[in-house]
């Protein structure tokens, strides 16, 4: 018999403004995922140490298991809007995922709200509130 979860088609967004030092980013973050595959993209503002102001846009494809509320997440692939290894590099602080890991799982914990919506946690960390997009 399969998790009822298994057979649900998550669709989510949510906004998050993160900081670290002096840079930031101010982005929203979409999430589809249905029948073990799905895609992350995530969309918004760089503000550089200086504030230099760049729009970003990354999308990852994404593979999972559902076990229980665990969600095991391996990123297959990322596309990014902009090139630089400065940038690349703190945006990467500053994501909630780890995009750019190809090859390795991450769990994530799911817990549906009343709702409709989406926790999602690491190792006990909550990291977003999805909000169901309706259909």
């Amino acid at each position: 018999m399969k998790n009822r979860l298994e057979e649900n088609v998550i669709h989510c967004m949510s906004a998050f403004d993160s900081q670290i030092n002096n840079s930031r980013l101010q982005a929203k973050v979409t999430l589809y995922m249905y029948r073990e595959k799905g895609s992350v993209q995530i969309s918004g503002d760089y503000i550089s140490p200086e504030g230099m102001q760049t729009p970003v846009k990354t999308v990852s494809g994404i593979t999972y298991q559902v076990k229980g509320e665990d969600y095991h997440v391996r990123f297959t692939g990322n596309k990014t809007s902009l090139r630089g290894d400065d940038i690349d590099e703190a945006l990467s602080h500053l994501l909630p995922f780890s995009v750019t890991s190809e090859n390795v799982d991450f769990i994530y914990l799911f817990r549906q709200q009343n709702d409709g919506s989406y926790l999602i946690r690491q190792n006990g960390i909550p990291l977003l509130l999805c909000k169901k997009i309706p259909r």
